[in-house]
């Protein structure tokens, strides 16, 4: 895996954290009436549909399994099962769906990260530190090859954990 799709996965895994708590503090906030009735209140069944969907792919967070047992004990297995493989009836949101599916990312929209890199963390003027050109006869195939200038790798390392740091 490359280190511009790791960083886009890491991307997607801290917005999905933020949405996750706040179904969290959510269903804490209607931990009463949940206690009380038996019946996934519609004004919850997102917040519950979408960390039993997140307990499947946060291995990560084995809370999440928790919660996903206790959630199954009190509204069923077919509940569970609509959620985690996002069945139709689930009221999973669909921000955290596809925060969590794991798909490929277009070059282009890799090249555009990498180059917002370089423009937040290098403000030289000047020629840029990364100069990037698709290699024009294997373009077909999917290479493509980056020259680097006046920039050692471990630089744009340091940027990419900086963005990562400082919650790009």
């Amino acid at each position: 895996m490359s280190q511009l799709e790791q960083l886009r996965g890491d991307e997607n895994i801290i917005a999905a954290y933020e949405l996750l708590d706040h179904f969290c503090e959510f269903i804490i906030g209607n931990l009463s009436y949940i206690r009380r009735h038996r019946d996934c209140p519609n004004d919850s069944n997102e917040a519950v549909s979408s960390l039993v969907f997140a307990s499947a792919r946060c291995g990560d967070l084995p809370e999440l399994r928790t919660i996903r047992k206790l959630f199954g004990e009190r509204y069923g297995l077919r509940f569970v099962t609509a959620a985690v493989e996002f069945l139709p009836g689930s009221l999973v949101n669909l921000q955290i769906k596809e925060k969590l599916t794991v798909k490929p990312v277009p070059d282009d929209v890799n090249d555009k990260l990498l180059e917002e890199i370089v423009r937040d963390c290098f403000f030289q003027p000047g020629p840029l530190a990364i100069e990037y050109k698709p290699n024009r006869r294997k373009t077909e195939q999917g290479y493509k090859s980056f020259l680097l200038r006046y920039l050692p790798f471990d630089a744009i390392q340091f940027c990419i954990y900086e963005q990562l740091r400082l919650g790009y």
